[in-house]
């Protein structure tokens, strides 16, 4: 049955010879259309143009810099905040002034007892300005007191405003921006105020050695709403805390 069936297209082609490279031409002229429209095949997901390694830790340092780093704070702390996790353009110009204005007063201050530490990376912004250095992280540290959620201490360090951008979580910067905390403070102890609700930030401190001293029911944190506005409302607060300083013994049993 084969053999009659190739007997009967050799018949065909010596019939019509032109059929052969009909075909042939065709085929030549589906080949780069179904290369460009592949079927059943999903689309290639794309990737962030960043780069996770030569991450380095600077302090800031210049008025411009705070606007900076209160824009990516912005966008890396507030955005996640927010329950439809994005803001409204009026969102986010009202909270990069509020946190330059913060940043600002709280670390480049004369008076001021803080520092914010940035963590910068090469990201390639495009194919025409190349790769450039940007915030990828940050975390401020405060020298003072503490006497709410948990027994006063004085002369401590209070860590706050710990971010990572989307594209390098879970890659160590926030360990790292910790740990470089850790080298600046003078201080014997570090604390730190978390919401309890937020339970990946509660997981990355324990990780890092910090152990829970107290609960703060009364503190006030500012939510992005989904109709674009802002308002002050009644979390609750972990109070946690590590020694960095001292012998071996102390810093196990105290």
């Amino acid at each position: 049955l084969h053999i009659s069936r190739l007997g009967r297209i050799r018949a065909m082609l010596r019939r019509r010879p032109t059929v052969l490279p009909l075909l042939f031409l065709l085929a030549l002229l589906a080949l780069p259309f179904s290369q460009t429209f592949p079927i059943a095949q999903r689309p290639a997901r794309k990737s962030p143009r960043v780069s996770s390694s030569k991450v380095t830790v600077e302090r800031l340092k210049g008025q411009g810099d705070a606007k900076q780093a209160a824009g990516f704070f912005t966008d890396a702390f507030w955005s996640s905040k927010s329950a439809a996790k994005a803001l409204t353009p009026a969102q986010r110009s009202t909270l990069i002034r509020r946190q330059t204005s913060e940043f600002r007063t709280r670390y480049l201050s004369p008076s001021s007892p803080g520092t914010l530490l940035c963590a910068f990376a090469p990201v390639q912004a495009s194919e025409i300005l190349g790769v450039a250095e940007s915030i990828v992280g940050c975390v401020g540290f405060e020298s003072g007191d503490v006497d709410k959620g948990s027994r006063p201490m004085e002369g401590v360090s209070v860590l706050s405003n710990l971010a990572v951008g989307l594209d390098f979580r879970k890659r160590g910067v926030a360990k790292r921006l910790c740990r470089a905390v850790e080298t600046e403070t003078n201080d014997d102890w570090i604390y730190l105020y978390v919401e309890a609700s937020n339970r990946p930030a509660v997981k990355l401190y324990r990780s890092l050695g910090y152990r829970g001293c107290g609960v703060d029911k009364d503190a006030r944190s500012l939510v992005p709403l989904e109709d674009g506005g802002l308002e002050t409302r009644k979390v609750e607060v972990k109070v946690m805390r590590k020694r960095v300083r001292g012998n071996f013994l102390e810093k196990i049993f105290f």
